[in-house]
């Protein structure tokens, strides 16, 4: 018999002790290797999931493609279903370069991606794949996981 699956993080390796652990390449405790993307079909079906987490994920796609990938990532999710979008905050980052708590090498060892978010720019590709505002949430603490202190979480629910 098959385990039906409702909650899933999309990382490269696990942050939520109940949730499958999905990631488009095999490495360390990975359950499912599928592409995530806003092209190819995913390995579960559209309206399965109650919860999605998503730990710096989003960064990994060219910007043009973060909306395709934000609109697959909602399909996926049943009605009433909750996403956590886990990235590296830009604005954080970039005041730690200004500032001088962290290196122009550093940032490039530790934080180079395809794409950079901030809030603003997140907040704003949810509701272009479908999510609303008023179903969006940023989090602070209380959290299922340990957020860095260079990271933000906004989640949202799909109505």
């Amino acid at each position: 018999m098959k385990m039906k699956i409702e909650k899933i993080q999309i990382a490269p390796e696990a942050r939520i002790e109940d949730a499958v652990v999905v990631w488009p390449e095999q490495k360390g405790n990975v359950q499912i290797v599928s592409a995530i993307n806003g092209k190819e079909e995913f390995c579960l079906p559209d309206g399965s999931l109650k919860v999605i987490y998503a730990f710096n994920f989003l960064s990994r796609f060219p910007l043009e493609e973060v909306s395709g990938v934000l609109s697959k990532l909602h399909g996926l999710l049943a009605p009433g279903g909750q996403l956590y979008l886990c990235e590296n905050d830009l604005d954080y980052l970039m005041r730690a370069v200004v500032g001088g708590d962290l290196s122009a090498g550093e940032f490039n060892d530790s934080f180079i991606a395809q794409s950079y978010l901030n809030r603003e720019l997140t907040i704003s590709l949810l509701e272009k794949a479908g999510f609303r505002q008023d179903n969006m949430a940023e989090w602070f603490d209380n959290l299922k996981f340990e957020k860095r202190h260079f990271e933000f979480v906004i989640s949202a629910i799909k109505k």
